[in-house]
């Protein structure tokens, strides 16, 4: 891959933002000029932590992709990042517990807001707007999260990138899933 092998290599891990928070950090090496390429992995091992016994199984999938990321005259790199506290407990595991436990509706409704909202913020700051932008490649949630999306954000569904269908939610791992899967660009 061109990379030196000394190099730096650490883990992040918040689950389902796992990656979008991986290639930020990645853009920003890049973009100051620490590094020329990284490396970025999104993966999770939901089924470590799913009772498949419970309804909530059949949503989750196993999973693991990467992307090389280096300096181009031809894109350019933005992102945002937001946490809030409160409703961290809506998905979790518990110390002690062998499976997460999870609030769907909150999880759904949390979702459903933050997203559209942080796609209209990211399309603010570039100066874009919808009509801009041909194919929103979002975390795999649900389909009825991304319907949902869709609609808050007055888009058809197709302008949404999915592939549920062939892994589930992977957590982590569904952005560079989807990105090999749409572009077959990685690896």
């Amino acid at each position: 891959m061109g990379m030196s092998n000394r190099c730096a290599a650490f883990d992040v891990a918040p689950v389902c933002a796992g990656f979008i928070y991986g290639i930020t950090i990645a853009g920003q090496f890049i973009q100051n000029g620490t590094y020329e390429r990284v490396l970025v992995i999104g993966a999770d091992t939901f089924s470590k932590v799913t009772d498949w016994n419970h309804r909530d199984s059949v949503v989750f999938g196993d999973g693991a992709r990467g992307t090389r990321e280096e300096r181009s005259e031809n894109g350019f790199f933005s992102s945002i990042l937001l946490a809030e506290g409160e409703g961290m407990n809506h998905f979790t595991v518990y110390p002690g517990d062998a499976y997460f436990t999870m609030n769907g509706k909150a999880v759904f409704q949390k979702a459903t807001t933050a997203v559209p909202e942080c796609i209209r913020e990211i399309l603010r700051i570039n100066g874009l707007g919808l009509e801009d932008v041909s194919t929103i490649i979002p975390h795999q949630a649900t389909s009825g999260v991304l319907k949902r999306i869709a609609e808050v954000l007055n888009m058809p569904y197709s302008r949404i990138q999915t592939n549920l269908e062939s892994y589930a939610n992977t957590a982590g791992a569904t952005v560079p899933l989807l990105l090999d899967h749409r572009f077959d660009a990685y690896w």
